[in-house]
């Protein structure tokens, strides 16, 4: 059942590929239609115009829209507590196109002279994707997976209440709503079992995005959110 359901998504992702379409956009943003796309990963296109522009943030919208889905449905996988789910080779995908450091500084030369307010709302949404790229692209992919690893720890853990071996959402479940009142707070206490688990890997992973968010210029990982 777990291959049939991984080759499931893979097939929704492939023809999530093939099904893709343009945004519908307003007619002065509309690229011209001789003009060539950029394929995934490729260098970035010269940008000279905002024609240029709007064909070069439509292909970076639609690279993200890919993975957006992808992470989605893998996530879902993830979430159901499956362990063959592809989130980290999402991320890793994901990271690798936002700390992309030549779409950063084509983005960043566009900054305050863009004309169109659509446009430049677009712009601007896009630079923030990219900021990653301004901070180490090794420290960024470190994160995915401490974040990853952490989250799967938590799917896959299983908390000793009354005798009972019980998953994340069955203990929510009883401390929500037993009628039990010893029952419920045996379950609430249970909840820190997981804590030697991910305690470590939670601070390691604080601690990485702090200096992230300094390397953007920000004068912490918080403030960078």
């Amino acid at each position: 059942m777990t291959s049939l359901s991984l080759l499931g998504r893979r097939l929704g992702a492939a023809l999530t590929l093939l099904l893709m379409a343009p945004a519908h956009l307003l007619p002065a943003q509309q690229p011209a239609p001789s003009a060539p796309r950029m394929g995934l990963g490729a260098p970035p296109p010269s940008v000279r115009s905002e024609a240029d522009l709007v064909r070069f943030i439509e292909d970076l919208e639609a690279m993200q829209w890919v993975l957006d889905r992808a992470g989605a449905l893998e996530g879902y996988a993830q979430w159901k507590g499956e362990r063959h789910h592809q989130v980290a080779a999402v991320a890793r995908l994901e990271t690798s196109l936002s700390t992309r450091r030549d779409y950063a500084r084509v983005l960043d030369q566009w900054k305050g002279r863009v004309k169109d307010s659509l446009l430049a709302r677009r712009l601007e949404l896009q630079v923030r994707y990219f900021l990653p790229a301004k901070a180490d692209p090794a420290l960024a992919l470190a994160l995915d997976d401490l974040q990853i690893a952490i989250q799967d720890t938590f799917r896959q853990f299983r908390y000793r209440v009354a005798g009972r071996s019980l998953t994340q959402t069955q203990l929510a479940a009883i401390v929500d709503s037993s009628s039990d009142r010893k029952l419920r707070r045996e379950a609430f206490e249970a909840i820190a079992q997981i804590g030697e688990r991910t305690g470590g890997p939670i601070r390691q992973a604080m601690a990485v995005t702090d200096r992230i968010g300094r390397q953007q210029g920000f004068p912490s990982g918080a403030a960078a959110r």
